[in-house]
């Protein structure tokens, strides 16, 4: 067998490469039997390296395209500008289209946030992935971003390209998904071939204030966190939210409170060192309480944010992840 040249890899496969040496090797070897577009090979220390990258793809912007119908000014008057990023996975296989609403706290935030982590699950899964760059904050107000990808998701020509939508985000994206899986449910009757899950990295469902501390105890527990601290989730919060709220608005910013009937398979994922870990509990217990078909994995010795660096755990996600996806078909 030639020696093996990691430096000639193409960076995906590279990067995957870098993740997989954190797997046992019994799961990788069983990651293995579900990813097809790779060649593996074991090396001395029982860790999978990735020598070939069969099919690669890289991603690119559009506003436009067969994909979305086209927009009209008039129909996106006051939803602010937005445009969308497209993961190119396996064409040759019929999988689920997985839409992607990253988070920033409503206020941050872009295509690159979790560039990473998308890329690995994009090879992984061989699906297509579409990220959506959704108006922030204080120029646009909590309806405006939920408004917006509501309207890009059902205006989404899937037909018989795709096996479903699985809706994923991370922190304040997860709350974005909640709102709109809402949404699409009280306005379709069946929703078999729309919506089929949903993935919650992190996720950020209630208003925080001075005295969150006293519901969720990570929030004061981790007040002075790493990656995010209760200063700025209470800063943040306040540049989202409209001067005057009204019903409408407080359900939005707080979908913990939405009524969950008929919701799909719910994956999520929570952080230890994280002070939106008790918001992964919470919404967690409240999806079951709808009987709701939910699993929760929380990650110990790690901080908010990990899907777009933390190699280690993108790797232990990605595994969660192709399990769902066996699960659902």
């Amino acid at each position: 067998m030639p020696k093996f040249d990691k430096t000639k890899m193409h960076p995906p496969a590279r990067r995957l490469s870098n993740i997989m040496r954190w797997l046992p090797f019994s799961d990788c070897i069983w990651l293995q039997r579900l990813v097809t577009k790779f060649r593996f090979y074991k090396s001395k220390n029982k860790h999978i390296r990735i020598s070939k990258l069969l099919l690669s793809h890289n991603p690119h912007d559009f506003l436009d395209s067969n994909l979305i119908k086209q927009f009209s000014q008039s129909q996106l008057k006051g939803l602010g500008k937005t445009s969308c990023r497209l993961y190119n996975g396996d064409s040759n296989k019929i999988m689920p289209l997985i839409v992607y609403f990253h988070g920033g706290g409503f206020v941050y935030g872009n295509f690159n946030s979790a560039d990473g982590g998308l890329r690995d699950m994009c090879y992984s899964t061989g699906c297509n992935i579409l990220v959506i760059k959704y108006p922030l904050a204080p120029k646009y107000k909590c309806d405006i971003a939920i408004r917006l990808c509501n309207y890009i998701l059902t205006n989404l020509n899937i037909d018989i390209l795709y096996k479903g939508i699985i809706l994923m985000g991370d922190s304040a994206g997860c709350s974005i998904v909640l709102n709109t899986i809402h949404s699409v449910l009280s306005q379709l009757q069946d929703t078999t071939n729309s919506i089929i899950g949903q993935i919650l990295l992190y996720p950020m469902v209630e208003e925080v204030t001075k005295d969150s501390g006293n519901k969720y105890p990570s929030i004061q527990k981790y007040a002075k966190g790493c990656m995010l601290t209760k200063k700025s989730l209470i800063k943040m919060y306040k540049l989202y939210l409209p001067k005057h709220m009204t019903k409408e608005y407080f359900d939005k910013a707080n979908p913990i409170n939405l009524s969950f009937n008929n919701f799909p398979k719910t994956l999520i994922f929570g952080c230890e060192f994280d002070p939106l870990r008790d918001h992964a509990i919470a919404l967690y217990n409240q999806l079951n309480q709808y009987n709701c078909n939910t699993k929760l994995i929380n990650y110990n010795d790690i901080t908010h944010g990990y899907f777009a660096s933390f190699e280690k755990y993108i790797a232990l996600s990605l595994l969660e992840i192709v399990e769902f996806f066996v699960e659902l078909f």
